[in-house]
């Protein structure tokens, strides 16, 4: 090959510039996933929520027997990820799970104080809400939070809270641990909790009985 004046021309130094696009998607469909996934095994309270996946994202509304209507809004994640994609292509990945670790922490930090007060709005608005009004926290003020909500039993009818967590002071802890942590009922405390369960297998049992014959 040669110019218009004939000097030669050689195709090799020039540079060729190309990307692989599939590798790109690839890459960061990886990232989202993983960062999706060590989200919800990094919370108590999301772990315990179904992810849906959607292409929509609306408002939701929750109307109350009151008619006060409960909104929340979509939530917006923006997730820092830095990355040097050379190590990444080298195969030097620390960096990459460093970054990834995170963003999921950030996702935590910014999806669970949204949940808590939408559950609080809730609460409040259903009347299942329950003020400690400074009472330390202990058995007696476990008991009568759950005084106002529904429980849930196995089929052997004993009291199942494996799905339950707890939420104080902002933090979310596995109610069973929450449990173990605490010191042994008294005997005042132990009436009250059997009270409390007895009082709701028979609910529990009733609405089970509803929903056959409905």
């Amino acid at each position: 090959m040669t110019r218009d004046d004939d000097t030669p021309h050689q195709l090799s130094s020039i540079p060729v510039l190309f990307d692989l696009p599939e590798y790109e998607w690839a890459f960061a469909k990886f990232v989202k996933h993983a960062i999706d996934e060590l989200i919800i095994r990094k919370s108590p309270l999301l772990s315990r929520i179904k992810a849906v996946r959607s292409s929509t994202i609306p408002t939701s509304r929750n109307t109350m027997p009151s008619g006060e209507v409960v909104e929340n809004a979509p939530i917006e994640m923006r997730l820092p990820f830095p990355v040097v994609f050379a190590d990444a292509i080298a195969g030097r990945l620390e960096q990459v799970a460093v970054s990834i670790d995170q963003a999921a922490e950030e996702g935590v930090k910014t999806v669970t104080p949204r949940l808590l007060d939408f559950s609080r709005r809730l609460s409040d608005a259903a009347g299942t809400a329950t003020n400690a009004d400074g009472e330390p926290f202990g058995h007696e003020l476990i008991i009568r939070s759950l005084q106002n909500v529904d429980l849930d039993f196995d089929n052997d009818g004993q009291l199942d809270m494996s799905s339950m967590v707890l939420c104080w002071d902002g933090q979310v802890f596995e109610f069973d641990e929450v449990i173990r942590s605490l010191p042994p009922r008294t005997p005042e405390e132990t009436q009250a909790w059997n009270e409390l369960v007895g009082r709701k297998g028979k609910e529990f049992n009733d609405r089970r009985r509803h929903r056959k014959l409905s």
